[in-house]
């Protein structure tokens, strides 16, 4: 039985489950009005890996009921609607998604979608005998209950704008998932943070995470935010048309940047903390965190210390989490049947190049080179870590400085440090092996960062328990694209450039 899971958007996913075991899973970069209503390349890599044909999928399982992006692929005209946060087509279009769910309307709606999706799924040479719907909420929560090592948790979401839902609770016992309370929210709660994010000239929370780290949020403008965003018992916000010239909008403009960044993200944080404070189970089952805005590592230890329970992120996150949600869903897999190691990424266009093995950058860094991971969109500063960064030992100053000459990183740019967290956290924080310490005190990950960990757990035999990793970018100059940049860069090095997939990996000359 072959069972394929798609989720559809910008950063879009598809995952494989092959005789109730997942095989697959692979992420895919699109433009947001990308005119292909589904990530074909990811679809094709995961099948690849999985070694079966399209023609094999039995089930193919859509993440999304009610809502876009699987809404609007069928009404392309409608994506201009919803490109400003602060349209009110936007706002109508949360309202629409709660009209559809609480009434029959809803199901119509969901029946028409499958059988445009079966057309569509036609011409790419899929011919499942099922075509299914699974809620967004449902597949998130799902992805991280399915990769836990108990089969006894509570999972808690927070997914805006996901099928007319904006957080919801689930208790998983015995390998059944069921869904114990759903915040709807306000219809302008679902976007308070998109507002803020545009009004910054942001686009992602991780992008927020970064202008914001190191800076003390202003506390008359983290008040000024709740008028926008609350939690009481529930998530809420102000009824009233939302404009950018109204406060707190034209506040958190005048601010210096990383400070408002700093007071919407703490304006979140607080936020969410409330909501896995109102959701903690009895007894000390085990609390998972799931979806877009549960993401943020800072915030599972800031609930350990402060709640004194037992809180982790979900192994699987982004958009990739979602189809690997909607695949386990249709599957009904059982719990520890779904690894977090799976899977690569895809950039825009595919690349269909062989993975570069983890036993193979490990043995780059344990003999004193260096390894350039290039994964997903370009990124700066601590963001590298995402985007690109040149990976070195810790222990090997001669490595260390070679790296920092060639980059031409000045000595006062401290890199980031990757280590496994310190005992005191990992005591608090069920399941945390990964941390990254940017110099603070903070401790970032172990979301977004598996492969740092398996890297680390690779690099055990070599004695090698930390690394630094410099952004493989500098002020003024573009990041190093092609081989012919990094052999000039790491000339004086004599290290071997090599483009496999999505990484390059810089190999120690013999």
């Amino acid at each position: 039985m072959v069972i394929l899971g798609i989720a559809d958007g910008p950063h879009a996913s598809a995952a494989v489950v092959k005789d109730d075991r997942l095989v697959a899973a692979v992420e895919e970069e699109r433009v947001a009005d990308a005119p292909e209503p589904f990530p074909w390349s990811a679809a094709a890599r995961a099948l690849e890996l999985a070694e079966v044909a399209p023609s094999e999928v039995r089930t193919v399982a859509l993440c999304g009921r009610y809502t876009p992006p699987l809404q609007v692929r069928r009404h392309p005209e409608l994506w201009k609607l919803a490109r400003d946060p602060f349209s009110p087509a936007l706002v109508a279009g949360t309202a629409l998604q709660r009209l559809l769910r609480d009434t029959g309307i809803g199901a119509a709606s969901a029946d028409r979608a499958t059988d445009w999706a079966r057309e569509v799924l036609a011409t790419r040479g899929y011919r499942p005998g099922r075509v299914q719907l699974v809620d967004v909420h449902k597949c998130a929560a799902n992805a991280a209950y399915r990769s836990q090592k108990v089969d006894r948790v509570r999972v808690l979401v927070a997914q805006p704008r996901g099928d007319g839902a904006l957080a919801s609770v689930h208790d998983a016992v015995a390998g059944q998932l069921d869904r114990v309370f759903v915040d709807r929210g306000s219809q302008n709660a679902h976007v308070a943070v998109d507002r803020g994010l545009a009004v910054l000239g942001l686009s992602t929370l991780e992008e927020l995470r970064a202008v914001a780290r190191g800076h003390v949020p202003d506390d008359g403008l983290v008040s000024e935010l709740g008028a926008v965003l609350a939690f009481g018992i529930a998530f809420r916000s102000r009824r009233r048309p939302e404009r950018r010239a109204l406060p707190p909008w034209s506040l958190l403009a005048e601010v210096d940047r990383p400070v408002a960044a700093a007071s919407l993200l703490e304006r979140l944080r607080r936020c969410l903390l409330g909501f896995v404070e109102q959701h903690l189970p009895a007894k000390g089952r085990p609390v998972v965190l799931a979806g877009t805005w549960l993401d943020d590592p800072a915030l599972a230890v800031r609930a350990a210390e402060e709640l004194g329970a037992s809180v982790q992120l979900a192994s699987w996150v982004g958009t990739r989490s979602l189809a690997v949600g909607a695949a386990a869903t249709s599957a009904g897999l059982p719990p520890r049947t779904v690894s977090p190691d799976l899977g690569s990424a895809v950039p825009s266009g595919g690349n269909e190049g062989e993975r570069v093995t983890l036993s193979a950058e490990a043995e780059v860094l344990a003999a004193g080179g260096a390894l350039l991971r290039v994964v997903g969109r370009e990124a700066a500063g601590a963001l590298a870590l995402r985007g690109r960064a040149v990976l070195v030992r810790a222990d090997d100053p001669a490595a260390v400085d070679r790296v920092r000459q060639r980059l031409e990183v000045p000595d006062t740019v401290a890199p980031v440090r990757i280590t496994r967290t310190r005992p005191d956290v990992s005591e608090r924080v069920a399941g945390w092996e990964l941390g990254v310490d940017d110099g603070t005190g903070a401790v970032i990950g172990p979301a977004g960062h598996r492969s740092l960990q398996a890297l680390l757990d690779e690099l055990r035999g070599a004695s090698v328990d930390t690394l630094l990793a410099f952004p493989a970018a500098r002020r003024g100059r573009p990041p190093a694209r092609t081989r012919s940049d990094f052999e000039e860069l790491f000339r004086e090095a004599r290290l071997e450039a090599m483009r496999l997939d999505d990484r390059l990996m810089l190999r120690s000359a013999r």
